[in-house]
């Protein structure tokens, strides 16, 4: 089987795509940054903006590989 990594998926509410730089924030205030939310995760909540920046600037480049499959996912009625 071939791999094609992270591709876009869309379905009738919601799109699932690559994560991007610019998503830190929100990822950050919405889950990252919040123990509550990161409790079945292999680790611990960020502490600080900059923790999320990081993590997301290394998936961003695991996309070159092929082999990294993360979504951000979106919905349709929302822009990004």
């Amino acid at each position: 089987m071939k791999a094609i990594g992270t591709q876009t998926l869309i379905t009738e509410d919601l799109i699932l795509r690559r994560f991007e730089l610019s998503d830190a924030p929100a990822m950050f205030n919405n889950w990252a940054g919040r123990p509550d939310n990161v409790t079945y995760l292999t680790w611990p909540a960020h502490a600080d903006l900059s923790v999320t920046q990081a993590t997301m600037a290394r998936w961003v480049a695991a996309y070159q590989d092929g082999d990294t499959f993360k979504w951000a996912i979106t919905l349709k009625s929302q822009p990004d």
